[in-house]
């Protein structure tokens, strides 16, 4: 049998990001492991690249989320509706108009790592646990 897998580390935006190029940087798949890792007070929603993977945002409306950058999971505070930040790392999220084929609700995430001349734009969907 493979072995159980483990959670990423939890960590900084500062030291997770440390000596990595902005090009570089892409957000990550959480897997179930690192879900369990973070505990019950994780957030009620997620951010899926598509509508069947693994989430690569988790957060709760009001508090704050979790983002895996770099192979390491990075708490981020809530700075205002739909916004959330770390150091100089920052990741923002709005709803779209559209919904997949699944019904869950398209949503926006743009990440805006620290130092970087570009943002970082995805589409995706909205999963909430209720």
């Amino acid at each position: 049998m493979d072995p159980l897998e483990t959670a990423a580390p939890i960590r900084s935006a500062r030291d997770a990001l440390a000596n990595v190029s902005t090009a570089i940087i892409k957000p990550e798949t959480i897997s179930d492991a690192d879900m369990q890792a973070l505990g019950p007070d994780r957030g009620e929603c997620t951010f899926r690249l598509t509508e069947v993977s693994f989430p690569v945002l988790v957060y709760g409306e009001g508090t704050g989320a979790i983002i895996k950058l770099n192979g390491s999971l990075i708490p981020l505070r809530a700075t205002g509706p739909g916004e959330f930040a770390s150091g100089d790392l920052r990741v923002n999220i709005r709803m779209l108009e559209s919904q997949g084929g699944a019904g869950l609700h398209a949503m926006e995430m743009v990440v805006i790592p620290p130092g970087a001349e570009d943002e970082l734009g995805y589409h995706g969907f909205r999963h909430c646990a209720a």
